[in-house]
């Protein structure tokens, strides 16, 4: 979040990756832990938000190369949001 940014900033941020058309959905593996992580561009940058598998949030932050971050082994995009959720 850029400087001076509030919580309620924050928030609404992750709310709007989380409400955007176009946001797809990875599963992450960190050893033998699985997360969901949505990611949308949001203000021209790549947020990603991470969950864990009981829906509490991990973390919310800007992906500054999406395409050499998430083709990670430990990212498997598993589709759009949208296809997720239905």
């Amino acid at each position: 979040m850029p400087p001076g940014a509030t919580l309620d900033d924050y928030e609404r941020m992750v709310w709007t990756v989380l409400q955007a058309s176009q946001a797809q959905v990875y599963l992450y593996r960190y050893h033998d832990t699985l997360y969901v992580a949505v990611i949308a561009v949001v203000e021209q940058r790549h947020w990603l938000v991470m969950f864990a598998m009981d829906g509490v949030m991990e973390s919310a932050y800007v992906v500054e190369r999406p395409e050499h971050y998430l083709s990670h082994p430990a990212f498997e995009c598993i589709g759009s949001l949208r296809e997720v959720m239905t």
